[in-house]
């Protein structure tokens, strides 16, 4: 069985907002990862916020490769400062 438990903790669920809304693919996986950062189990908040840098990236540029370049190199800087 599929443990969805971390998008179902709140009055309002994703899928109804995203319909009311009328969201696109990137507006949907931003709210997707930020109503469960932090709550999914293996995924930590940190690897959900940055998925939702990369979803509002491609929002603004629609350019995978600014996406990933950016998303990349802020992994690195925070890497380093955690060393």
């Amino acid at each position: 069985m599929i443990d969805n438990s971390h998008y179902t903790q709140h009055k309002v669920q994703t899928i109804d907002l995203v319909k009311e809304w009328d969201l696109d693919p990137y507006r949907f996986s931003m709210l997707k990862y930020i109503e469960r950062a932090g709550h999914k189990k293996y995924a930590s908040y940190q690897s959900d916020m940055l998925k939702v840098a990369w979803y509002a990236i491609m929002a603004a540029t629609e350019q995978k490769q600014i996406a990933n370049d950016t998303i990349m190199l802020v992994t690195k800087l925070l890497m380093d400062e955690g060393n």
